[in-house]
């Protein structure tokens, strides 16, 4: 049994790998420990706009009326329950991305799949499982792959680059493109020769460097331990996705003061003055008031070194001449000080 069969991994696909690449801690927040991210309305609005193009692509003589309306059910049903601020915004821009993904009806009729798309594997020298992908559009000559945006690019990303490219290992007779479309403008890129072998080759490494990674341990919660984790990433927007991570890595007890509420926080830290106050868990207290990462980081210094106890049992005073680089105990404790002064007033 491989590293990827351990944890319970049968098959890789671009986006997982992407995901490894960008934010290896949210890599491990959904597939090993099964957290499920709330997904934005972004999102939706693509597969909404893709299923009314399609419906437009497969039927030549359907009206862009029917094909939008295919469109704004789709996203209706998808967006139901959403609280996303952005869900009307986004809306309103379905009708034009549909009408501009119907421009591709030059190109003639796809190939229809047996299923919604084409599944496609692949397989990557030194990788232990493959890699699925689905195909939005197959054409006799072309693969082609809808993304919908606010704004179209001028070229391909690196994400997309390495998506193109696991279509291309799968069909290298055909030519790969990718359709980017707003509300009023459309655009295909074409994934050429180098940036493909640049990218396959990013793909096979992230795939290897995750198997060794995995073959580190069984245990899903001690992989966790290992990752590095940040949640200043815009991966981490979701309030619920935050809270998982803070839980899943480490910080148990600083998800928990997070959710409580002021009052919690003993009295003797508001009583005594902010320069002397004797705080068990600066960092604790910094998350709860949703301070930066940087303070956090910097009272989480702190605690490690004022915790610290002397020889003879006694625990170090602020008076100990330690230095943390590159910060001295007394830099810190002036940042935290004002940090916690300045929150604890804005919430009183």
């Amino acid at each position: 049994m491989n590293s990827f069969e351990q944890h319970g991994i049968t098959h890789l696909s671009a986006s997982s790998l992407n995901t490894w690449l960008a934010a290896p801690s949210l890599w491990v927040l959904e597939r090993l420990l099964g957290h499920k991210s709330v997904m934005g309305c972004a999102v939706h609005r693509g597969s909404a706009v893709e299923e009314g193009v399609s419906a437009g692509l497969f039927d030549p003589t359907l009206a862009l009326e029917d094909c939008a309306k295919i469109a704004h059910d789709k996203y209706q049903s998808l967006t139901a329950l959403s609280t996303d601020p952005k869900r009307e915004a986004e809306r309103s821009v379905i009708g034009g991305m549909v009408a501009q993904g119907l421009t591709l009806r030059e190109h003639g009729v796809p190939v229809r799949p047996n299923g919604f798309q084409h599944k496609i594997e692949i397989t990557l020298p030194g990788v232990a499982v493959p890699i699925i992908g689905y195909l939005d559009w197959l054409y006799a000559e072309e693969v082609l792959d809808l993304k919908t945006t606010l704004r179209v690019p001028s070229a391909m990303s690196e994400p997309h680059l390495r998506q193109a490219a696991v279509y291309k290992t799968a069909h290298m007779d055909k030519r790969v493109r990718f359709f980017y479309c707003s509300d009023k403008k459309s655009e295909k890129h074409t994934i050429t020769r180098e940036q493909y072998d640049v990218a396959i080759r990013e793909l096979t490494g992230a795939a290897i460097r995750l198997g060794r990674f995995l073959a580190l341990s069984n245990d899903s919660k001690e992989l966790a331990n290992i990752i590095p984790h940040t949640t200043d990433s815009f991966y981490f927007n979701d309030a619920g996705t935050k809270a998982a991570a803070l839980e899943a890595f480490g910080y148990s007890h600083l998800a928990a003061l997070a959710r409580s509420a002021p009052a919690d926080i003993p009295a003797k830290w508001r009583r005594k003055k902010w320069h002397s106050v004797s705080i068990r868990n600066p960092p604790a207290v910094a998350t709860s008031l949703r301070l930066s990462s940087l303070t956090l980081a910097q009272a989480a210094c702190s605690a490690w070194i004022g915790n610290r106890r002397r020889a003879d049992g006694r625990r170090r005073t602020l008076k100990s001449r330690t230095v943390f680089r590159p910060f001295s105990i007394l830099t810190i404790w002036k940042w935290v000080g004002r940090s916690l002064l300045l929150a604890w007033r804005r919430l009183g």
